[in-house]
């Protein structure tokens, strides 16, 4: 039993400096943006900036292209796939962005939801569910064709 518990202990103290070890780099991010979300869809991530839009990186975060054709108001807040989608929203304050939706890796975006300051994005299932700024909240449940308010 002793002997249990010495390779428990040994296991951990070499996990932990494994971890430790760990190290940050540096990459060829975009500069001078706020990035308010990142999302990694199949071999790509994505990161939806506040002010200019979305960006994308295809080798894993070294490096960032703009790819936000479509896009026309570039505020951004959050960024969820579902299915073959990429849905992007933002908007400030009663300045509605909407959402925005991708569905060639974000190649270029169609509006979804306009005119509404959309706050947050989540995915359950094939439900899409935004978070507004004083809008409540919406529901789309055919993979954001059509929404709806769900509020009481």
């Amino acid at each position: 039993m002793n002997r249990f518990f010495i390779v428990i202990l040994v296991f951990s103290i070499l996990s932990t400096y494994s971890i430790s070890q760990a190290q940050w780099a540096s990459t060829n991010s975009p500069n001078n943006v706020y990035i308010w979300g990142l999302k990694p869809v199949g071999d790509n991530i994505y990161a939806a900036t506040w002010g200019s839009g979305i960006y994308r990186s295809t080798d894993g975060g070294f490096n960032w292209l703009q790819s936000s054709n479509g896009i026309t108001f570039p505020y951004l807040t959050s960024i969820v796939s579902c299915g073959n989608r990429i849905f992007t929203a933002g908007g400030t304050g009663a300045n509605g962005g909407g959402i925005y939706v991708s569905t060639n890796n974000g190649d270029y975006w169609n509006s979804s939801l306009p005119s509404v300051a959309v706050y947050c994005l989540s995915v359950s299932g094939n439900n899409i569910v935004a978070g507004t700024y004083r809008a409540g909240v919406y529901l789309s449940t055919d993979l954001g064709t059509t929404w709806n308010a769900i509020n009481n």
